[in-house]
């Protein structure tokens, strides 16, 4: 994500951001307001971005292709990338999301909601890589919309079954080109190759503690996808409305 930033510095289109600015509210109004990648030195007292793939011409700049060019080469795609593992996570410290400036995006949402984080699964020998809404419980868990019959769904579902916990690890702050591969609807369990193939043939990635592999990415967040369930929402969603209140699933982080 780094390097992606810098190339897009050189080309004018990163507006940084220096006076202290909240999450309430304040920077998600901001970022609404403009296509440039918005990279906020005081979030709430940390360092934050947003924007990152805000339109054509920044999806364009991540892939190394002319805009013009955008749908044929991604019409090219066979979701053929190497997906190399580079050894296992390490570092790890006791989860706390009181430190990540998660937002709040308008006054009717029920809380602070990570909405771009990706939520990487694995089980039975599947893989899966997704973005699910996600609400801050408190400082090791939140709730995850899961849309029922999608990927995501459907492992927990058969973890569930078992009498297990879904294994997953959410990443926040990967390479822009990683979440596109999260966005798109792929071959099931093919979207870490499919990310492999948009930068360029091959995707390093890590094992986590639980056996979730993961690429690069600022913060790692293991743990669980669990039984329990409790109210998500409500959420402007992207229709702009509020969608409303469900029972979710939580997920621990451990």
């Amino acid at each position: 994500m780094r390097e992606f930033i810098k190339l897009m510095r050189e080309q004018g289109r990163v507006e940084d951001i220096e006076s202290p600015c909240s999450t309430v509210y304040e920077a998600p109004r901001m970022a609404s307001r403009t296509n440039k990648i918005l990279f906020f030195h005081d979030l709430d007292g940390h360092r934050g971005v947003m924007n990152l793939l805000s339109d054509r011409g920044s999806l364009a700049a991540a892939l190394g292709v002319e805009e013009r060019d955008l749908v044929r080469h991604l019409a090219s795609m066979t979701y053929s990338g190497r997906v190399v593992n580079a050894g296992r996570c390490e570092g790890g410290v006791e989860p706390d999301l009181s430190r990540i400036p998660v937002m709040k995006h308008f006054p009717g949402d029920a809380g602070r909601y990570f909405t771009s984080g990706i939520v990487f699964s694995r089980y039975g020998g599947v893989e899966n890589a997704s973005i699910h809404r996600m609400m801050v419980l408190d400082d090791h868990r939140v709730v995850a919309r899961l849309v029922e019959g999608r990927h995501t769904h459907t492992l927990l579902k058969a973890a569930l079954a078992r009498g297990e916990r879904l294994p997953v690890a959410v990443t926040v702050g990967t390479h822009p080109l990683v979440t596109f591969a999260a966005c798109t609807r792929v071959p099931e369990g093919r979207e870490l190759a499919y990310a492999a193939e948009l930068m360029g043939g091959e995707l390093p990635v890590r094992e986590c503690a639980n056996g979730v592999r993961v690429p690069d990415a600022e913060i790692v967040l293991e743990g669980y996808i669990t039984a329990e369930k409790v109210a998500e929402g409500p959420f402007v969603d992207i229709t702009g409305t509020y969608d409303p209140v469900r029972q979710q699933h939580v997920i621990e982080f451990t």
